[in-house]
C-alpha cells in the first residue's frame, strides 16, 4: 500500500483530531445565528437568523469551493440546498413538537 498508494504512517487518520476539528467548525458555524437570537429584538429574530444563515452557507460554499479548485457556482448550491433543507426540517421537527419558551 505505501509503494502503490501513498500510504504511511504520517498520513494515518487521527479521530480525536478529526473530531475535535468537526465540533469546532460546528461551534463556530453556531455562532453568528445563536448571538443574533438572542441580541435581535424577537420580532426579527426569526428572519435575521433565517437570512444570516442563509448568506453564511452561501459563503461557506463559496469558500469551500475556491479551496477544493472548483468552480463555485454548484458546490455553493448544493451547500444552500442541503443548509435550507436541514433548517426547514429542524422548523417543521419544532412545529411539531413544540416549544420550550
Amino acid at each position: 500500500l505505501r509503494d502503490e498508494l501513498g500510504f504511511s504512517e504520517h498520513g494515518a487518520a487521527r479521530p480525536l483530531q478529526a473530531a475535535l476539528a468537526s465540533a469546532g467548525a460546528f461551534a463556530c458555524g453556531a455562532l453568528p445565528p445563536v448571538l443574533i437570537a438572542v441580541a435581535a429584538p424577537r420580532s426579527v429574530a426569526l428572519a435575521l437568523v433565517v437570512v444570516i444563515t442563509v448568506v453564511a452557507l452561501a459563503v461557506l460554499g463559496i469558500v469551500g469551493a475556491r479551496l477544493g479548485g472548483a468552480p463555485w457556482p454548484k458546490p455553493t448550491l448544493r451547500v444552500l440546498t442541503a443548509g435550507v433543507a436541514a433548517m426547514a426540517v429542524t422548523a417543521l421537527v419544532g412545529r411539531i413538537v413544540g416549544t420550550a419558551i
